[in-house]
């Protein structure tokens, strides 16, 4: 009798152990506390016009490596089972776009995950030369921009 009851022990803790949670982020307060719903989204098919219209305007980029603690995060909330799924399954994404100030345009979840894998590694970012509330006005009036729903 006692091996049945370890066993079923042993089971039921297996059980517990496959639906743990997922550990916890670390998420930096600092943010602009724009909601996400609020964010514009630039997708990769629509970058190169993006890109052309602010050449246009005499607005420069570059293609950087930057280390996610270096960045700041513009948006105030999160998908964090996006950010796991990120961490966990490494997919080959575009750089996050950043303001000359170091805020983040776009690629919010993408730079939480290598926020979260290591901090202090370079991560790529395309890198706007204006100022965050400058990037966010122009990416709004963008005809190609999307935003996404909460």
């Amino acid at each position: 009798m006692q091996n049945k009851i370890n066993v079923i022990k042993s089971i039921g803790r297996e059980r517990d152990l496959s639906r743990q949670r997922e550990p916890e982020l670390e998420i930096p307060r600092e943010n602009l506390n724009i909601h996400r719903s609020e964010m514009p989204q630039i997708t990769s098919n629509k970058l190169p016009d993006f890109l052309k219209s602010l050449e246009s305007q005499g607005i420069s980029h570059q293609y950087l490596r930057i280390p996610p603690i270096h960045l700041k995060a513009t948006q105030s909330n999160f998908h964090l089972d996006k950010v796991h799924s990120i961490i966990k399954n490494k997919p080959a994404l575009p750089p996050s776009i950043v303001s000359r100030d170091n805020y983040i345009l776009d690629g919010h979840h993408r730079w939480l995950a290598d926020y979260n894998t290591d901090k202090h590694s370079p991560s790529p970012v395309l890198k706007i030369n204006l100022p965050i509330l400058d990037l966010l006005a122009h990416a709004r009036r963008f005809q190609g921009v999307e935003f996404r729903k909460g």
